[in-house]
């Protein structure tokens, strides 16, 4: 963990987190495009952040006792991951904990995936390709942007 981060824990995300995970999100959605309107866009917010800490490799940064940013990454197929959403809480940025949680993930999985919508203002595309991720041409959609990280292979 980076000296800056040094009193923030980044550990795995659980079910006790999930809460915690949909508050920072909330919070992070004038920045993060995420529909959370109405009873049908929460089911779902709340679907993917148990899909994230049941996968194992969904973390969160927690100050004291308070979860201040997540990163999840529900299992997609075949060792590969998703990252689904991923928010630190404003006056947490700046630490590192993004590059933490994205760095405990790595070692355990084949690859990941990213998509990140144009309306994201957080700059993630950026901090994306900063960590070894390359851009793709599998849009679904032409108002996003897809990445890829692949684990090196052993020598």
């Amino acid at each position: 963990m980076r000296e800056e981060s040094r009193h923030c824990l980044v550990r795995v995300a659980n079910k006790n987190d999930a809460e915690a995970i949909f508050f920072v999100l909330r919070e992070c959605a004038g920045e993060v495009p995420v529909r959370m309107d109405g009873p049908d866009g929460e089911t779902l917010i709340r679907q993917l952040i148990k899909e994230g800490y049941n996968s194992g490799h969904s973390y969160v940064a927690v100050y004291g006792d308070q979860v201040v940013g997540f990163l999840l990454a529900p299992h997609s197929n075949n060792g590969w991951f998703e990252l689904n959403y991923g928010a630190i809480l404003t006056p947490y940025r700046g630490m590192g904990l993004f590059s933490d949680m994205l760095n405990e993930i790595k070692p355990r999985v084949v690859g990941l995936y990213a998509t990140v919508k144009d309306m994201n203002k957080s700059g993630m595309s950026a901090r994306l390709l900063k960590a070894g991720f390359i851009e793709t041409d599998d849009r679904e959609s032409p108002d996003e942007r897809t990445f890829r990280w692949v684990q090196a292979p052993l020598s």
